[in-house]
């Protein structure tokens, strides 16, 4: 049964299993490094969901990052960084891809399903297979009745809610938009980092009370 639920749990699932698999691999080079330590040396640590001051080189676990897109400030995570005490050695983006059969070219790894297509509150949704790391919404006619709330929404889950049980925060990493690629909508882009299936599917319900007149994901 193709549902918002089914979709959301799908792409996710299929994210974190890429996220989980790059983090073990980085786990294994920080016990490696931790293991040649002298007992006055400092530790090795692996961090997911980290707000980075990459021009200081260091975490801050303080303030909000603030990650400039044109002259908009964004709030932004990374997926993942390695640590030397508080000194950060290396960050990285998990964007999981795929290899054509010859090698020839690249494309984002992520899961097929039907395209989903509803009406909730007269607002036509079409939801096509798509990364969770970089979900594009495209919002016809504009987002001016909902630029708001987006920006509450993404408030909300940006931030951790509560201690998961295992490695990540189950948080957004960053939002961009809304900007014009083609005539007649706007475009928001969200790399959907941690964030519960629960999220995506609150956005969307979020978009279609609230004026949207269709939202097309691909």
């Amino acid at each position: 049964m193709n549902s918002l639920a089914y979709i959301a749990h799908k792409s996710r699932n299929h994210y974190l299993l890429r996220f989980t698999e790059e983090y073990f691999e980085n786990k294994q080079k920080v016990d490696m490094e931790n293991r040649q330590l002298s007992g006055l040396e400092e530790k090795w640590s692996i961090i997911t969901d980290c707000e980075l001051d990459e021009s200081l080189g260091d975490i801050n676990a303080i303030n909000d990052i603030q990650d400039i897109v044109g002259q908009t400030a964004k709030l932004f995570r990374q997926d993942m960084a390695i640590l030397k005490g508080s000194m950060v050695m290396e960050d990285s983006m998990c964007w999981p891809i795929v290899y054509s059969t010859d090698e020839e070219y690249i494309k984002e790894d992520f899961p097929l399903f039907p395209v989903y297509t509803d009406i909730i509150n007269d607002t036509k949704i079409e939801i096509n297979p798509f990364p969770w790391f970089l979900c594009e919404i495209a919002l016809y006619p504009n987002a001016d009745s909902v630029s708001g709330l987006i920006d509450m929404w993404f408030q909300k889950w940006y931030y951790p809610r509560k201690k998961s049980p295992g490695p990540f925060l189950n948080v957004i990493h960053i939002i961009n938009g809304p900007y014009k690629e083609k005539p007649g909508c706007e475009l928001y882009s969200i790399d959907l980092g941690t964030a519960p299936a629960e999220a995506f599917c609150e956005l969307i319900n979020l978009l279609s009370r609230n004026g949207v007149g269709r939202i097309v994901i691909e």
